[in-house]
């Protein structure tokens, strides 16, 4: 669906919006759309519906292969990045709000679009495609998938992304060793840092080849005990400009 068709609803941005550039750079994000469930959710943070940085690469949500969700990555045009970067400040994504709605504990959706160097982000509670005026337009446009682009807007096809640091979240399932779980051989899981109802800590390197080679044949629901503890744990790649576990957390 064209980006014209996504926003119907949105408004027009003001006038001064026009000549904001598109910030550059590799780690540097322009556009970023994810829902996050309702409350209480599962530990961990999931990946974004896409990500879109200052080089024209476009990061969604890949094939998973056992516990691991990979990335996929494409290449934009700089036209179709430009469209997007657009209808993005048409849509009044330059100025931070929330649309809230009296529904506690609800599901949302989070949008932050990189301006002038810094990130302004827009929360909507209860997100509707269908919804008119701007919190549906908001709405419409996290709902964008690089497919919706015309082949001329995609420089070449999407490849998996070879990310170099790996979140792993561990929420206690209980003490002792429970039926069919595994050791867990790579660091104590309950000695990281407590982000999004879980303990988080960063594989990277020699820890992270160890864990692509363990977890690609894990089922998504493992059990893995560490330090007489038995966890669940939940794997999030990070993607350019993420560099802990802060970096994921989820809106409070």
């Amino acid at each position: 669906m064209p980006l014209a068709l996504l926003l119907t609803g949105c408004g027009t941005g003001a006038s001064r919006t026009a000549d904001t550039p598109v910030p550059r750079g590799a780690a540097t994000l322009v556009l970023r759309a994810q829902h996050y469930p309702s409350s209480p959710a599962d530990p961990g943070a999931p990946l974004p519906d896409f990500a879109l940085y200052g080089d024209r690469r476009i990061y969604t949500p890949g094939p998973t292969t056992g516990a691991l969700t990979g990335v996929e990555v494409q290449l934009l045009t700089e036209g179709a990045v430009e469209r997007l970067y657009r209808s993005a400040l048409q849509a009044g994504l330059d100025q931070p709000h929330t649309y809230d709605r009296a529904a506690p504990d609800a599901p949302g959706l989070v949008v932050v679009l990189g301006v002038a160097g810094r990130n302004v982000v827009t929360k909507v509670v209860l997100p509707d495609t269908g919804e008119k005026g701007r919190r549906g337009g908001i709405a419409r446009l996290a709902a964008f998938t690089p497919d919706q682009l015309p082949a001329a807007d995609r420089t070449g096809g999407s490849a998996p992304y070879a990310y170099s640091g790996l979140a792993v979240t561990a929420a206690l399932w209980g003490t002792g060793r429970a039926s069919g779980a595994q050791p867990w051989p790579l660091g104590p899981l309950g000695a990281g840092e407590h982000v999004n109802g879980g303990s988080c800590t960063v594989l990277r390197g020699a820890d992270l080849d160890r864990a692509r080679q363990l977890l690609a044949s894990a089922r998504p629901d493992a059990l893995w005990t560490s330090e007489g503890s038995t966890f669940r744990l939940r794997f999030r790649p990070l993607l350019p400009g993420e560099h802990d576990c802060q970096d994921l957390k989820l809106p409070g």
